[in-house]
């Protein structure tokens, strides 16, 4: 490195060699200036280091690369998940398509979409209830359960239903077969979980055979009747009922003689047309309700019971025929004004 520019000091005055060789300060005030090759100072370069906008730029194109490669990534998994998907929904509608009818062109006739019910009836408020918050279920002189609140008996009806699908399998006969220490233990569970008398037993029984009975037709109905071979009826076996259990199921249905009698029941049942349209709701409550109700708060007779659960509603569909039932109706109703009542 050169030196710099020299300056009027003592260090810079020039010495004086005497004979001896000994340096002696000369006596005079003069500076003799000394000859410098480089007089310029060498500055230190800049520094471009990672705190330069070099580095940061840099950094910057970095990162937009990456983002760049990682949005073209995401792209091309969603393109293959909507492709996957479009695939998936367009095998179903072929399935769909091929299942429908053929409708000719000029045909008006709209297709209709299935009606999608909701899931299945869980309960699990009940089953969850503890003993101190257990509800209470009063009875009449028949028997049978009533309630101030018409929600406290569907919920009830709803809860035995649910003990009949999970504590009742479907491989059983008959509900003679289901053996009595599990009827006596779901009668326990129900007083768990409801201060019900005693005296009710039975009709909890009898309600949770109706329901097994029913999820029963149900489910031949859905996964057996529905379906040709037995191969397709395995691959559609509801999600509740166990592999091996389904196969009885299935060998069950199948045989001759079960057919021939599922044909006879379901011809006599076709033929009864007086059934009442109170769906899940009880002919106990609506009679309790009824009594309620009157001026005299007097017990309702089976006629008026009878109008009362048959009527049917104007411009609604029903798949038996409303006229037989309309003109019993009308005939119960022409006594009773010539009777002056029940």
């Amino acid at each position: 490195m050169g030196r710099g520019p020299t300056t009027r000091s003592r260090a810079n005055v020039g010495s004086k060699t005497t004979e001896d060789g000994s340096d002696k300060e000369p006596t005079h005030h003069s500076v003799q200036p000394t000859t410098v090759a480089n007089p310029l100072i060498e500055i230190p370069q800049a520094d471009d280091g990672n705190g330069s906008m070099t580095a940061f730029l840099a950094l910057r194109k970095r990162q937009q690369e990456e983002a760049k490669k990682e949005k073209e990534e995401k792209e091309k998994l969603e393109k293959e998940r909507v492709e996957k998907k479009k695939a998936l929904a367009d095998a179903s509608k072929k399935v769909v398509q091929e299942s429908m009818p053929e409708i000719e062109e000029g045909d008006e006739e709209e297709v209709v979409v299935p009606y999608r019910p909701r899931g299945k009836t869980r309960m699990d408020k009940v089953h969850t209830r503890s003993f101190e918050q257990r509800i209470v279920i009063g009875m009449n002189e028949l028997g049978q359960p009533i309630t101030e609140n018409d929600k406290v008996l569907s919920e009830l009806s709803s809860f035995l239903g649910t003990l009949a699908k999970r504590c009742v399998p479907l491989t059983y006969v008959t509900w003679r077969k289901v053996p009595k220490n599990l009827k006596e233990t779901m009668w326990n569970y129900v007083k768990a979980r409801y201060i019900i008398p005693d005296e009710l037993e039975s009709w909890a029984i009898e309600t949770i055979h109706a329901s097994w009975r029913g999820y029963k037709c149900r489910t031949k109905a859905a996964h057996y009747t529905a379906f040709e071979t037995d191969e397709i009826r395995l691959q559609n076996r509801p999600d509740d009922i166990p592999l091996e259990r389904f196969k009885l199921l299935l060998e069950y249905w199948n045989d001759e003689s079960i057919q021939d009698k599922a044909r006879k029941n379901s011809n006599s049942r076709k033929s009864y047309t007086e059934t009442h349209t109170l769906g899940p709701k009880s002919i106990a409550q609506l009679r309790h309700k009824m009594k309620k109700n009157a001026p005299d708060e007097s017990e309702p007779c089976d006629a008026e019971v009878f109008v009362k659960t048959r009527t049917r509603d104007a411009g609604r569909e029903y798949k038996t025929s409303t006229k037989t039932m309309k003109k019993k109706i009308d005939k119960i109703n022409k006594k009773n004004q010539l009777r002056g009542g029940c």
